[in-house]
């Protein structure tokens, strides 16, 4: 009978354990999740996620500038970053998205010794995106390549035509 008891008593115990660590576990998720979507006391902007949403369903240049700063400001992970530049550059076309996947392929090998050097396919693509994004007039893709062009950096070096680049962005009206 004692034994039963016991056997009752260590199933109840166990029993009770699994149930709180389910609990806390479910609490933790929703908690996580809050936190994802709440906006802080000093965040009067949209959520992280509803940025997101909206470059993804329609495109928002105000909500892709609000995510930029996001991510290159605080520990966002900027590699997430580069898809949202993707998105931006190849359905919407907007000009300093284009920018910004050169600058998220190229970065972590510009400052950081320890990855080495990028790999030829990543470098085309990334020059691929920069030289779109100068195309379309934008003024950190004008500067960027002329800058690689006047130093011969991942281009032959062509002062003539890095110069060129650097009088169209200095015609620019950026509004500063």
């Amino acid at each position: 009978m004692k034994k039963k008891y016991y056997t009752l008593g260590v199933c109840l115990f166990f029993l009770g354990v699994v149930s709180g660590y389910l609990y806390f576990r479910s609490e933790r998720e929703k908690e996580i999740k809050l936190l994802m979507t709440a906006k802080s006391m000093n965040d009067f902007g949209p959520s992280i996620e509803e940025l997101k949403k909206n470059v993804l369903t329609k495109g928002d240049t105000l909500a892709y500038e609000e995510l930029s700063i996001r991510y290159f400001n605080v520990n966002y992970s900027k590699g997430e970053f580069l898809f949202y530049s993707i998105i931006m550059a190849n359905k919407y076309c907007y000009p300093p998205a284009f920018f910004n996947v050169y600058r998220c392929l190229t970065e972590i090998f510009e400052h950081n010794n320890k990855v080495g050097s990028i790999d030829e396919k990543t470098k085309e693509l990334a020059l691929k995106y920069l030289k779109e994004g100068a195309n379309l007039n934008e003024y950190n893709a004008l500067n960027t390549l002329s800058t690689l062009y006047l130093n011969g950096v991942y281009v032959p070096k062509d002062t003539m035509l890095g110069n060129i680049l650097a009088k169209r962005a200095a015609n620019l009206d950026i509004g500063l």
